[in-house]
């Protein structure tokens, strides 16, 4: 993540910088006590944009989120979870974190009819190539036969 790699060499390459950061969810600013360091939350961006999918699309009995980051660490879908945790009585959910592109690209051309796409970010290829977030919409909205929606608006467009 930027913002680490940036608090990590802040004392070597911009000591004296302040810096203004951006995370999606409280629990990812938690923990950065350095000086000259502020920051904006989007604490609910999954929840809306859920609710918003659902009340477009009202007949939805399932939910594909798809999400991966190069350190395969789940982070993502740690994020997105608690906040669509009460849709869960009303929708399956089903998590597509860090699958190889080959394989997301097959299951989202198969996907069952009342079904949206959740997509937050996934960086990786199958070949382990990073690509960018709105490469990896780009196929994924393509090849999907369901809408695709996403909480952030850099992928809007």
């Amino acid at each position: 993540m930027p913002l680490e790699f940036l608090l990590k060499y802040r004392s070597d390459l911009f000591p004296d910088a302040p810096i203004v950061f951006y995370v999606g969810t409280l629990e990812a600013a938690k923990g950065y006590t350095e000086t000259a360091l502020t920051g904006i939350t989007n604490p609910d961006a999954y929840e809306k944009t859920f609710e918003l999918a659902l009340k477009l699309h009202p007949d939805t009995t399932a939910a594909y989120v798809i999400s991966g980051t190069p350190a395969r660490n789940k982070l993502v879908e740690r994020e997105a979870a608690p906040q669509l945790a009460g849709f869960q009585r009303r929708v399956r959910i089903t998590y597509l974190t860090d699958v190889p592109l080959d394989q997301l690209i097959a299951t989202v051309k198969k996907l069952p009819r009342g079904s949206i796409i959740l997509y937050s970010r996934q960086s990786q290829d199958d070949q382990d190539r990073v690509l960018e977030q709105t490469d990896f919409l780009d196929l994924i909205s393509r090849s999907a036969s369901v809408p695709v929606y996403s909480p952030w608006r850099s992928l809007l467009g």
